[in-house]
C-alpha cells in the first residue's frame, strides 16, 4: 500500500527499498507505492487509519496519495466494500492514538459522507447564533476525540451531568456516537444519589460535570458505603477547583480528575489536561489542536515572555467566533484573536492556569453571572446611590455575588426590598447570598468603584452585612 510498508532487510543486513520508503520515513510522508494504489478502496481505510497511528510523530499523508484516495471515493468504489471489512477498520481506527485524524482525512478525500454521513454534517453548521455563538461542532468534535483531550473510544460510557445548554452539553453529545461511545443523560436527577446509582448501572467510565456535582456524589457515597467501580476520569471545568477538592475525588472515587476550560465563543474547548498526564497538573492543561493562545498587555500587544507571567489571553483559531449575533463588527483584533477577558499564565509544558479576570464576570458553579445586570436593576431602586457587585470565594460553587450598595444621604435601605427587585428579572442563582453597605464606596482614579478595594475590605470584615446572609 505504502513505501514505508514496501521495505524489507535480507539475512546480511541489506535494507531492500525499492520505493523510496526509507526517505519518506525520514520525511515522515505517508505516500502511495504506485498508481495501482487506487485498485483497492480499502487503502483509504487504511490509509486514514495509519496517518491516525502515527500522527503524534509529525506523520502526514502525502498530497498525491490524498488525490488517489479521492479519486477511488469519486468513483464509487468504496460501496463495493463489504460493510465487515468497513466496520473492522472504523474500530481499529478509532482506537489508535489519534482518532481525530483519521476523520479529518476522510474528510479531506471525501470519503467521510460516504462512510459515516452523521458525522459529516456536523461540519460547517453552526449552532443556532440566537442561543450561542458557536462555530463548528464538527470541529468540537474532533478536539473531543483527541489523544490528548477527552479521549474518547467507542469502549467507552460517558455520563454528562451538566444541563444541555452548558458547554459540555451541548459539546461531547456529538463526540460519543462519532467514536460509538455509550452516552448517559440523567436528565432532571442529577442529585447524588441518583447520579451514583446511573453510573453503576450503566457502568460510565467517563463523567463530566461542574465540581458540585461531584461534592453530591462523594457525600452520598460517604454516607452509604459505596462506590464506583468502572469510574475511570472525570472532566471538570467552569472556575478553578481547589486543589484539597481534586485530591478528595482523585481518592474517593478512585478516578483520574482531568481539569479544562473553555468558552461559548470557542465552541467551547479551549484547554484540556491530558489524561495520564506522568507530570500531572491541577492547571487547566494545554490546547487541543487548532487553538492557539496569546498573552497580551492592558493594550493588546503581545507579551515579550509567553510563559510564567500573567497577561490578559487572547486566542485564535478556526473554531473561534468570528462575530456576535447581531453584531455590527467582528469580535476579532486584526490578527484574529479573541479577546477572553481572563487573565492567565502559562508554564513551562504549556499548561493553561486562568488567574483572574478582566472584567469582572462571576463563575458560580461553572456558569457565568453578569454584575452589570444586577447592578443596572439595584441601581434604580429609590434610595440606592452606588451599588457593586463582587465575588466571594466558596467552597461549594467556587464563587458567588455580593450586592454592595451605598445609599442616599439619610435613607435606610431594605436588604430585602433589593433582593426582591431581582426576582423575576435574573435567573434565581444570581441573585447575591449577600448584601453589605457602605458609607461612601472607594474609588479609583478614574472615578470609577475600586472593585479591588471592596473586595479585599470584604475579606476583612470591615463592611457590615444588612442581615441578609446565605
Amino acid at each position: 500500500d505504502l513505501t514505508v510498508n514496501a521495505m524489507a532487510r535480507t539475512a546480511g543486513g541489506e535494507v531492500i527499498d525499492p520505493y523510496g520508503g526509507r526517505r519518506d520515513l525520514e520525511a515522515r510522508i505517508l505516500r502511495h507505492v504506485s498508481p495501482a494504489f487506487v485498485e483497492d478502496p480499502l487503502r483509504v481505510l487504511r490509509t486514514a487509519r495509519f496517518a491516525a497511528r502515527y500522527a503524534h510523530l509529525g506523520f502526514t499523508v502525502a498530497g498525491q496519495t490524498l488525490q488517489l484516495m479521492g479519486q477511488i471515493v469519486r468513483q464509487d468504489e468504496l460501496a463495493h466494500l463489504p460493510h465487515e471489512r468497513v466496520w473492522v477498520e472504523l474500530q481499529r481506527a478509532l482506537g489508535e492514538r489519534s482518532p481525530e485524524v483519521f476523520v479529518q482525512i476522510l474528510r479531506e478525500c471525501g470519503a467521510l459522507s460516504r462512510l459515516l454521513p452523521e458525522v459529516d454534517t456536523l461540519f460547517g453548521v453552526p449552532q443556532n447564533p440566537v442561543h450561542h455563538p458557536e462555530i463548528d461542532t464538527g470541529d468540537h468534535t474532533l478536539r473531543a476525540l483527541q489523544a490528548d483531550a477527552v479521549a474518547l473510544t467507542g469502549a467507552d460510557s460517558l455520563l454528562i451531568a451538566v444541563p444541555m445548554f452548558h458547554a459540555n452539553g451541548w459539546g461531547l453529545p456529538f463526540a460519543a456516537p462519532a467514536v460509538g461511545a455509550k452516552l448517559v443523560l440523567p436528565g432532571r436527577q442529577a442529585d447524588g444519589a441518583s447520579l451514583a446509582r446511573l453510573m453503576r448501572d450503566e457502568k460510565v467510565t467517563i463523567a463530566a460535570g461542574v465540581q458540585t456535582v461531584w461534592l453530591g456524589v462523594i457525600d452520598h457515597l460517604d454516607q452509604t458505603g459505596g462506590d464506583l467501580p468502572d469510574l475511570r476520569r472525570i472532566l471538570i471545568g467552569g472556575s478553578k477547583c481547589p486543589d484539597a477538592l481534586i485530591r478528595r475525588m482523585e481518592q474517593r472515587l478512585s478516578v483520574e480528575v482531568q481539569t479544562s476550560w473553555g468558552m461559548t465563543e470557542l465552541s467551547p474547548v479551549g484547554t484540556i489536561a491530558a489524561p495520564g498526564d506522568p507530570n500531572g497538573t491541577h492547571a487547566s492543561g494545554r490546547p487541543p489542536m487548532g487553538l492557539d493562545l496569546k498573552l497580551t498587555d492592558a493594550d493588546g500587544a503581545a507579551l515579550d515572555e509567553q510563559r510564567g507571567v500573567v497577561g490578559h489571553l487572547k486566542v485564535k483559531g478556526a473554531s473561534v467566533v468570528d462575530r456576535y449575533f447581531r453584531a455590527e463588527t467582528d469580535a476579532l483584533d486584526a490578527e484574529g484573536y479573541f479577546d477572553t477577558g481572563d487573565l492567565a499564565s502559562i508554564d513551562e509544558a504549556g499548561n493553561l492556569t486562568i488567574c483572574g479576570r478582566s472584567k469582572d464576570l462571576i463563575k458560580s458553579g461553572g456558569e457565568w453571572i453578569n454584575p452589570a445586570e444586577i447592578e443596572d436593576i439595584v441601581g434604580d431602586q429609590p434610595g440606592v446611590g452606588l451599588v457593586a457587585v463582587i465575588g466571594r470565594e466558596d467552597a461549594k460553587w467556587g464563587e458567588r455575588p455580593v450586592l454592595v450598595v451605598e445609599p442616599q444621604a439619610g435613607i435606610e435601605l431594605d436588604a430585602q426590598a433589593l433582593l426582591n427587585s431581582l426576582r423575576s428579572r435574573v435567573a434565581d442563582w444570581w441573585i447575591p447570598d449577600q448584601v453589605v453597605q457602605v458609607g461612601a464606596m472607594p474609588l479609583a482614579a478614574t472615578g470609577k468603584i475600586d472593585k479591588n478595594q471592596l473586595r479585599a475590605d470584604y475579606e476583612q470584615g470591615l463592611i457590615p452585612t444588612m442581615g441578609v446572609d446565605g
